[in-house]
């Protein structure tokens, strides 16, 4: 049995051409089973190249997929959120990488330093599917603003009171006439 981490990849090999791999690995290994907001039972895809781009960089281009569950901001029900990410990493041995507060012209978002022998993605990973979260998962409405969950029906936000804007038009709620209202009872 290996005790290598499933996310870790030897450089060496890749000097004879790219290479893919399509793993499936626990939520463990990306350290995504603590979150606060979601919770990750389901396990995550990674598909990825790895090329070497010169003698000393590595780029890691692919996909990352998995789904989270959280409560629906609307009506608090479980919700499963599907969630995928671009992956675009460059691993490089300039030991400048290592500390970006002295070297911010060379650091980037995708720029990461490795020791020449091996990459190991996970964190990155990590960071590109939790920036992929929505800040307020919420369950598509249906047609008539019914929760497919729930079953309920959530109207349309509203400010100030419900009054018709006109005689004309008494159903209108828009946000414009809304706030005609509003600016009618302060005068």
């Amino acid at each position: 049995m290996s005790t290598r981490p499933p996310l870790k990849f030897e450089t060496e090999r890749l000097k004879d051409g790219p290479q893919s791999h399509a793993l499936e690995v626990a939520p463990e290994i990306l350290e995504i089973v603590d979150d606060p907001e979601y919770t990750f039972s389901d396990p995550v895809r990674v598909e990825l190249t790895l090329r070497m781009v010169g003698q000393e960089s590595v780029l890691i281009t692919g996909d990352i997929y998995t789904v989270a569950q959280a409560p629906c901001s609307r009506c608090l029900d479980n919700l499963r959120v599907p969630v995928r990410a671009k992956v675009t990493l460059l691993y490089q041995t300039d030991e400048r990488l290592k500390s970006p507060e002295k070297y911010p012209e060379l650091f980037d978002d995708n720029s990461f330093w490795f020791d020449g022998e091996s990459v190991e993605p996970a964190e990155q990973l990590r960071e590109l599917l939790l920036l992929e979260l929505p800040p307020f998962p919420a369950c598509e409405l249906d047609e008539d603003d019914k929760c497919p969950i729930s079953g309920k029906v959530h109207k349309a936000l509203q400010f100030g009171d419900a009054e018709p804007a006109s005689a004309e038009d008494p159903d209108d709620n828009s946000l414009g006439a809304q706030l005609r209202r509003m600016r009618k009872k302060e005068d």
